[in-house]
């Protein structure tokens, strides 16, 4: 079969459209006839230059995280796939290890997975749609309701509006009845997240993000050390999970509960509900203003959260 393969780490013309052996599944795993595959910023392209030493790839090496295709062939003990399924694989293969990172990937006609690492993609959805929304929407899905908890009439503040996280985390947002405040650094990808349906937009690079955010919400800030680059310009407190580690952070001496955690379901619609996002390396952080403006200093009511989704 033909895959894009790297020798050695280095700059795309690395890549090599070669044939390479065709993979048969094991027990518990199916073999895909791959229609799409993302090209992912850090996972392929950074992977593939060298800049990701932590990631323990070893070439000769066949990128590709997030493949979507047709079950042409399933191994032993495989009960809930079948040939003809079209299925997306998803990137968790537990303690630690990544599909396309520590195994082979999608980038080739051909590739196996294990079953539970996939999802029957529904009828009507295309493959490049399905590829993207099983990469993302599941991350910020688990960002916005498992971790933040996000409640109709809250507001949400998203970085990277014009990004993929970002511009499916607007639509999320926006379907579970918050109000959405888009941030971008210029002025056409602020116009992307209000295209998407936010509420609001903030261009970071020409306006002063805190002062708009104050100004839109009606909320001053609690004064606290940041631990990311926007809860630096923010002043914030920040409880925020990288997604990469097994566990949330704080900066704060209180933590949300903790995500929770499924296996792959059949359908891409219960997935976005369900899906760990432990595949993704995205930042999460929850911003808790102090008080509503005008409301006396001391006051003990709860404060509103202020969410913040950034890639």
């Amino acid at each position: 079969m033909k895959a894009m393969i790297y020798r050695e780490f280095g700059p795309p013309d690395v890549l090599r459209y070669e044939d390479v052996p065709e993979p048969s599944p094991g027990p518990g795993e199916i073999k895909i006839e791959v229609h799409a595959c993302s090209v992912n910023r850090v996972l392929d392209c950074a992977t593939r230059a060298g800049k990701q030493p932590h990631r323990k790839v070893q070439p000769p090496h066949v990128g590709g995280v997030d493949p979507v295709g047709i079950v042409t062939e399933v191994g032993p003990g495989v009960t809930d796939r079948k040939v003809g399924d079209t299925v997306a694989v998803f990137q968790n293969l537990g303690h630690r290890n990544m599909f396309g990172i520590q195994c082979w990937g999608g980038n080739a006609q051909y590739t196996v997975a294990p079953a539970w690492l996939t999802c029957v993609v529904p009828k009507g959805v295309s493959y490049a749609d399905a590829c993207v929304i099983a990469r993302h929407a599941p991350v910020a899905w688990n960002l916005l309701v498992h971790l933040g908890k996000i409640k109709a009439g809250e507001t949400v503040l998203v970085m990277g509006a014009a990004g993929n996280l970002g511009s499916i985390g607007i639509q999320t947002a926006k379907n579970l009845g918050a109000t959405v405040i888009a941030c971008a650094g210029s002025d056409d990808r602020a116009q992307i997240g209000l295209d998407l349906g936010a509420d609001y937009a903030i261009n970071y690079k020409t306006s002063d993000l805190k002062t708009e955010a104050t100004r839109l919400t009606g909320q001053l800030f609690l004064q606290r050390s940041a631990v990311n680059l926007l809860s630096t310009v923010l002043d914030v407190p920040a409880f925020f999970w990288d997604a990469a580690d097994s566990s949330p952070s704080s900066s704060s001496s209180s933590l949300p509960a903790s995500l929770a955690s499924s296996s792959s379901s059949s359908s891409l619609s219960s997935l976005i509900h369900s899906c760990s996002s432990s595949s993704s390396s995205s930042l999460c952080a929850i911003l808790r203003p102090l008080k509503k403006l005008g409301e006396p200093e001391g006051d003990s009511a709860a404060p509103l959260p202020l969410l913040l989704l950034e890639e």
